[in-house]
C-alpha cells in the first residue's frame, strides 16, 4: 500500500515537472522573433496556447505600444423612438480568455474591413429587436480615447466616429 502511494505521488510530480515544462515552452515558443521554429511549433502548441490564454507575445508591448484605446458599439433606433445599444462583451478576465480573444480580433476585422460592417451591423439589429418592435435606423460607432504615456496624469483626447450607418425603413 506504501508503494502504491509512493508511486502515484511521483506520478504526480513528473506530471506537474511536465505541465511546468509546456508552459514554459510555450511561453518562449510564443516570444521568439519571426523564424522557421516559431512557424513550425505554432501548429503544435497553438491548441493548447490559444484556450488556455499562454499565446501571449510581450512584443505586443515594445517598441511601439498601443496609444488608444479603441471600443465599437452599435445604436439601434427603434420605432418606438428607443435606442438600443450593443457593446462587445466584457467577458471573465480567466475563463474568458479565449473568447474574448475572438471578440478582440473581430473587432480588428471591423476596423480593418469596412465590407464586413454591414452585415455585422444587421446582425447586431436582429439581437437587439424583440418581438412587435421594429429597428429603423442603425450605427456602427468607433469610440477612441488616447492613452497617456506612463507618468502623465491627465486623461487622453477621446473621439467618436461613424464607421457605418443605414437607414433601415428602405428596402435592403
Amino acid at each position: 500500500d506504501e508503494k502504491v502511494s509512493s508511486a502515484m505521488s511521483r506520478i504526480r510530480q513528473i506530471a506537474v515537472s511536465a505541465m511546468i515544462v509546456v508552459i514554459i515552452a510555450i511561453g518562449l515558443v510564443n516570444n521568439l522573433p519571426g523564424s522557421a521554429i516559431k512557424r513550425a511549433a505554432l501548429p503544435l502548441i497553438d491548441p493548447i496556447a490559444l484556450p488556455t490564454g499562454l499565446d501571449q507575445n510581450w512584443s505586443v508591448f515594445a517598441p511601439n505600444p498601443p496609444t488608444r484605446q479603441e471600443d465599437v458599439e452599435v445604436h439601434v433606433a427603434m420605432a418606438s423612438g428607443t435606442d438600443k445599444v450593443w457593446k462587445f462583451p466584457r467577458l471573465n478576465p480567466v475563463f474568458g480568455v479565449a473568447l474574448s480573444h475572438r471578440w478582440r480580433k473581430f473587432k480588428e476585422s471591423l476596423l480593418n474591413s469596412p465590407r464586413l460592417r454591414a452585415d455585422f451591423a444587421h446582425w447586431v439589429v436582429r439581437e437587439l429587436t424583440e418581438p412587435g418592435d421594429h429597428a429603423v435606423h442603425v450605427d456602427v460607432l468607433l469610440r477612441t480615447e488616447d492613452i497617456p504615456p506612463p507618468g502623465v496624469w491627465e486623461s487622453g483626447r477621446s473621439a467618436l466616429q461613424t464607421l457605418y450607418s443605414e437607414n433601415l425603413t428602405g428596402n435592403r
